[in-house]
Protein backbone atom coordinates (compact mmCIF):
# COMPACT_ATOMS: atom_id res chain seq x y z
CA UNK A 1 0.00 0.00 0.00
CA UNK A 2 1.34 3.56 -0.55
CA UNK A 3 1.59 6.18 2.23
CA UNK A 4 -0.98 8.92 1.69
CA UNK A 5 0.61 12.19 0.47
CA UNK A 6 -1.29 14.61 2.06
CA UNK A 7 -1.45 13.31 5.69
CA UNK A 8 1.86 11.73 5.79
CA UNK A 9 -0.04 9.37 7.98
CA UNK A 10 -2.41 6.95 6.47
CA UNK A 11 -2.48 4.65 3.30
CA UNK A 12 -4.04 4.65 0.05
CA UNK A 13 -6.53 1.69 -1.38
CA UNK A 14 -7.53 2.00 -4.82
CA UNK A 15 -11.30 2.27 -5.53
CA UNK A 16 -13.29 2.22 -8.54
CA UNK A 17 -16.67 3.87 -9.78
CA UNK A 18 -18.36 4.11 -12.23
CA UNK A 19 -18.46 7.71 -14.30
CA UNK A 20 -20.89 8.32 -16.34
CA UNK A 21 -20.14 9.87 -20.30
CA UNK A 22 -21.12 10.70 -23.28
CA UNK A 23 -19.75 10.94 -26.67
CA UNK A 24 -21.29 11.91 -29.58
CA UNK A 25 -24.52 11.31 -28.26
CA UNK A 26 -23.89 7.85 -26.83
CA UNK A 27 -23.97 7.23 -23.10
CA UNK A 28 -22.17 4.99 -20.91
CA UNK A 29 -20.56 4.66 -17.46
CA UNK A 30 -16.55 3.90 -17.40
CA UNK A 31 -14.87 2.82 -14.47
CA UNK A 32 -13.00 5.06 -13.11
CA UNK A 33 -10.15 4.30 -10.93
CA UNK A 34 -8.93 6.53 -7.54
CA UNK A 35 -7.65 6.05 -4.30
CA UNK A 36 -8.49 6.74 -0.72
CA UNK A 37 -6.85 7.56 2.46
CA UNK A 38 -7.61 5.37 5.49
CA UNK A 39 -6.67 7.65 7.55
CA UNK A 40 -7.69 11.48 6.24
CA UNK A 41 -10.32 10.16 3.47
CA UNK A 42 -8.62 12.41 1.08
CA UNK A 43 -9.30 10.98 -2.42
CA UNK A 44 -6.59 11.20 -5.09
CA UNK A 45 -5.97 9.96 -8.10
CA UNK A 46 -2.16 8.69 -9.16
CA UNK A 47 -0.23 8.96 -12.14
CA UNK A 48 -0.74 5.05 -13.11
CA UNK A 49 -4.62 5.55 -12.51
CA UNK A 50 -5.06 8.94 -14.15
CA UNK A 51 -3.26 7.47 -17.09
CA UNK A 52 -5.90 3.99 -17.30
CA UNK A 53 -8.57 6.41 -16.55
CA UNK A 54 -7.89 8.72 -19.75
CA UNK A 55 -6.88 5.14 -21.78
CA UNK A 56 -11.05 4.23 -21.02
CA UNK A 57 -12.06 7.36 -22.24
CA UNK A 58 -10.19 7.07 -25.39
CA UNK A 59 -11.37 3.07 -26.12
CA UNK A 60 -14.97 4.11 -25.22
CA UNK A 61 -14.80 6.92 -28.22
CA UNK A 62 -13.13 4.55 -30.55
CA UNK A 63 -15.78 2.30 -29.98
CA UNK A 64 -18.59 4.90 -30.50
CA UNK A 65 -16.54 6.11 -33.59
CA UNK A 66 -16.21 2.69 -35.34
CA UNK A 67 -19.75 2.06 -34.95
CA UNK A 68 -21.13 5.61 -35.83
CA UNK A 69 -18.40 5.45 -39.12
CA UNK A 70 -20.51 2.22 -40.68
Amino acid sequence: MEPCMICGEGFLTENISKNSVSYRRVHTDIPFRYSVCDECGSEIALPEQINRNVEEMILFRMYVDSILSR
